[in-house]
Formats: structure tokens, C-alpha cells, sequence
């Protein structure tokens, strides 16, 4: 049984492993643009993103 919940576990955690995307790395002088995190109404044709910004220090 053990054996079973070892292998059951470790295909689970390949699954979820699988869509994982590694984080992204900046260096200072990147351009980065900010996600809008507010919904609402007259937001729906806004710009999905705040302008470009550098990265000053890391």
C-alpha cells in the first residue's frame, strides 16, 4: 500500500509540476509593464496593463 500511495504521489506531483512556469528573472534597466488587478464597469476597455517602467533596483 505504501508503494502505491509513493507512486500515486509522485505522478501527482509530476502533473502539477508539468504546468508550472518558472518565474522571470529582472535585471535592473528591464522594461516591465503591471497588470491591471481592478475589474469593473468602464475598466472592461481600459488598457489591460500600466506603461512601461524600469527597473532601478533589484
Amino acid at each position: 500500500a505504501k508503494e502505491n500511495i509513493a507512486k500515486i504521489q509522485s505522478e501527482n506531483k509530476h502533473g502539477f509540476n508539468k504546468k508550472r512556469v518558472a518565474a522571470t528573472i529582472y535585471r535592473e534597466g528591464d522594461l516591465v509593464a503591471i497588470k491591471r488587478t481592478q475589474q469593473g464597469p468602464g475598466l472592461k476597455i481600459a488598457n489591460k496593463y500600466f506603461g512601461l517602467y524600469q527597473v532601478i533596483q533589484v
